[in-house]
C-alpha cells in the first residue's frame, strides 16, 4: 500500500503562493495574510497527527521511508524558505518585530518546518534519518556558536599546558565543519558533542580519554599522540622498561569506555584501534629485538682472546691502521661509529710487531698516518688487486 505524502499543500504554498516571483503579481496579497497563516498553522497540526497515525498504522519498512522522505522534502523546503528571506543573520530568523508582512508570513512558515522536523526528530528518532543533511539556516546558527566554543576550547587547553600542536591538531577539523557549506545531522551532533564534552574537561588526561571514548579519529592526532609516545620511549634506556611502559599505555587505552557508533570520520580505523596497532607492534618489536640479543654470543671487555683465535697480520700496526679506516669510510666495514671498529680489530688483531695493538692507538695513527705508512698500505692493496685478477 503506498504512503500518502503528507507535504503536497504546504509545498504548494511555499514553492507557488510564497514564491517571490508570485508575490510580485499579486497586488492584493496583504488581504491574504491572515488565511495563510492559518493555513501554515492548520497543516502544522493536520501533518504532526498524520504522522502519528501512519507510523502506528504501516509496516516497520514503510514508516522508515514514509518519515525519511518527509524529513527529506521539509528540509528542502525549509532552506527555500531561508533563500527567500535572503538575510546576513541567520539569528534574525527567530526574531521579530520591525518585519513586513511577507518576512513575517516567511518565518513563520519556516518555523513551521523547523517544528515538524524537531517532531519527526524527537518522536520518530529511530527513523529519523541522520545522514540527511540538516537545514541552511541550522547550520550557519550552530557554526556561529562552535566558533565561540572553539575560542574558550583554546582558552582552557592552554590553561592544561598543552601544547600548541597538540591544541591545533584538536581544533582544526572542529574549525573545518565550521566552513561547510552542507552538513548531515550526525556530523553536526558530534561536533557538537565532542566539543561541548571538551569545554567541560578539567584536566588534559580528561581531554585524552574522552578523544578515545567519542572516537576522534584524526591522523593527525594519531601522529602527534604516537609522537609523544616515542618521545617518551626514547628517554628510557632498558628495553624492558620500554616494554613495561608500552604495556602500561595499552591498559589504560583498554579501560576507557568507547562509545558505540560514535566516530569524528564513521568509515575509518577507531582512535584507540589505531594507537593499540602501534602499540601491539612496538611491543612484538622489542620482545623479538630482546630475544636475539640474548642468544648472541657477548664479548666482555674483560674477556681475553687466544693468540690462535686472532687474526695475524704481517703488516705493522700503523700500516693495519690505515687499511681499517679506509675499509670504515669506503663502505666496506658498515659499522656506523669508527671507535667501534678500532676497538673489534685491536682486540682480535696483532701484527708481526705488537701483539695486542691498542684501539685508541691504532685510531690516531690512521688520522696522521706517516708517508711510508700509506705507501705500505698501498702496496698491500695493490698486491691484494693483483691476486684477485688471476683469481
Amino acid at each position: 500500500m503506498a504512503l500518502q505524502y503528507e507535504l503536497e499543500v504546504l509545498e504548494n504554498f511555499v514553492s507557488k503562493t510564497l514564491h517571490p516571483a508570485h508575490l510580485k503579481q499579486v497586488s492584493s496579497f496583504v488581504s491574504q495574510i491572515p488565511q495563510w497563516r492559518e493555513l501554515v498553522a492548520s497543516e502544522t497540526e493536520r501533518i504532526r497527527k498524520q504522522f502519528v497515525y501512519t507510523v502506528f498504522n504501516s509496516k516497520e519498512r514503510q514508516r522508515e521511508l514514509y518519515i525519511q522522505h518527509h524529513q527529506v522534502q521539509l528540509i528542502r523546503l525549509a532552506d527555500q524558505l531561508f533563500q527567500y528571506l535572503a538575510i546576513k543573520n541567520p539569528k534574525s530568523i527567530y526574531q521579530s518585530g520591525k518585519d513586513d508582512l511577507i518576512t513575517a508570513i516567511y518565518k513563520e512558515t519556516f518555523r513551521c518546518t523547523e517544528e515538524l522536523l524537531n517532531y519527526i526528530e524527537q518522536y520518530f528518532t529511530s527513523y529519523f534519518d541522520k545522514e540527511a543533511d540538516v537545514p541552511r539556516v541550522y547550520l550557519l546558527l550552530n557554526q556561529r556558536s562552535l566558533r565561540s566554543a572553539i575560542k574558550t576550547l583554546r582558552v582552557r587547553l592552554t590553561g592544561f599546558s598543552a601544547s600548541t600542536e597538540f591544541i591545533n591538531v584538536l581544533i582544526t577539523p572542529i574549525s573545518v565543519f565550521c566552513q561547510k557549506k552542507r552538513a548531515s545531522y550526525q556530523e553536526l551532533l558530534y561536533i557538537k558533542d565532542i566539543l561541548r564534552a571538551l569545554n567541560a574537561c578539567e584536566a588534559i588526561s580528561e581531554v585524552k580519554d574522552l578523544l578515545v571514548s567519542l572516537n576522534f579519529n584524526s591522523c593527525p592526532l594519531v601522529s602527534q599522540w604516537v609522537g609523544e609516545m616515542v618521545n617518551t620511549l626514547n628517554s628510557l634506556l632498558e628495553t624492558k622498561d620500554r616494554t613495561a611502559q608500552l604495556s602500561k599505555w595499552q591498559k589504560e587505552l583498554n579501560q576507557i569506555p568507547v562509545k558505540p557508533n560514535v566516530a569524528l570520520k564513521p568509515n575509518c580505523v577507531s582512535l584507540r584501534d589505531q594507537l593499540n596497532q602501534w602499540i601491539t607492534e612496538e611491543i612484538q618489536y622489542l620482545e623479538t629485538r630482546q630475544r636475539l640479543l640474548s642468544v648472541a654470543p657477548s664479548f666482555k671487555a674483560s674477556t681475553t682472546v687466544n693468540d690462535e683465535e686472532k687474526l695475524q697480520f704481517s703488516v705493522s700496526v700503523n700500516v693495519l691502521a690505515i687499511l681499517v679506516r679506509a675499509a670504515h669510510e669506503s663502505k666496506l666495514i658498515l659499522n656506523k661509529h669508527g671507535t667501534t671498529v678500532f676497538n673489534t680489530v685491536s682486540k682480535f688483531s696483532s701484527t708481526v710487531q705488537t701483539k695486542n695493538p691498542g684501539a685508541k692507538s691504532m685510531d690516531k695513527k690512521s688520522h696522521d698516518p706517516e708517508r711510508s705508512h700509506k705507501a705500505k698500505a698501498i702496496n698491500a692493496l695493490q698486491d691484494m688487486i693483483r691476486l684477485i685478477q688471476d683469481y
